[in-house]
């Protein structure tokens, strides 16, 4: 399991991202932004929940069934129950990002091992 908490984040296929590319709209991506939009795989899944200034957001990979987990302040978000990696991506060539929408934001990070969603309830 990998995860992590922060204020906008996904994942991203080091093998086939820039860093100068916006990384949610590229292929081999998988994020969670502040307006509800899910983006796996360059295709755009509707959450429905937006996050904003003082909420934690997370994601994650459960490696076993390749189930990505995407939480807003500790609870999972809803209907993302099925979004899973592309079969093309290695798990182990995933790298945890963050995007920014102005100059000058700031955000803490947690890399583990106590995270505000629950784990024991995968």
């Amino acid at each position: 399991m990998r995860y992590l908490s922060c204020a906008f984040d996904g994942f991203a296929d080091k093998n086939q991202i820039s860093l100068e590319e916006i990384i949610p709209s590229n292929t081999c991506t998988y994020a969670y932004g502040w307006s509800g939009t899910c983006w796996v795989d360059r295709s755009i899944k509707r959450s429905r929940v937006k996050f904003a200034d003082g909420d934690t957001v997370g994601c994650g990979v459960n490696l076993a069934n390749q189930q990505l987990i995407f939480t807003k302040n500790g609870r999972r978000l809803d209907g993302t129950n099925s979004l899973l990696l592309s079969s093309s991506v290695p798990a182990d060539s995933l790298f945890p990002f963050v995007s920014f929408a102005d100059y000058g934001d700031k955000i803490s990070t947690n890399f583990g091992p106590n995270f505000m969603f629950d784990l024991a309830t995968l």
